[in-house]
C-alpha cells in the first residue's frame, strides 16, 4: 500500500476507532451523520447571558501577561457555575458549560 493511499491515512490517523468498534463497523461508523453539529438559535438565546458574562471576564483578564488567558476560561467557568440554576449538571455535555 502506498502512503498516499486514502485507505492507508484513514486506517492510521483512526487506528483507534478501529481496536474500539472493529473492522466489521466500519461501514456503520462512516455513516455517521453530524446532525447538532453547530448551536441552535435557541442554544444562542439559551446562553446569551453566560457569552456576555465571558466576553467580559475574558476580555479583561486575556489582557494580562502570562496566564491570563488560562485565568479568564477557569474564572469564566466557575463564574457561569455559581449563576448557573443547575450547577450539578456541569461538565455532563450542557450547553452552558
Amino acid at each position: 500500500m502506498e502512503w498516499g493511499s486514502h485507505r492507508w491515512s484513514w486506517d492510521f490517523w483512526n487506528f483507534g476507532s478501529f481496536v474500539k468498534y472493529g473492522a466489521e463497523n466500519r461501514a456503520e461508523y462512516l455513516k455517521a451523520e453530524f446532525k447538532g453539529l453547530f448551536p441552535t438559535v435557541e442554544d444562542w438565546i439559551r446562553c446569551k447571558w453566560a457569552i456576555l458574562r465571558g466576553t467580559l471576564i475574558g476580555f479583561f483578564l486575556g489582557i494580562l501577561p502570562g496566564g491570563g488567558v488560562v485565568l479568564a476560561s477557569f474564572i469564566s467557568y466557575t463564574v457561569e457555575k455559581m449563576f448557573s440554576k443547575y450547577p450539578e449538571k456541569f461538565g455532563t455535555g450542557v450547553i452552558e458549560g
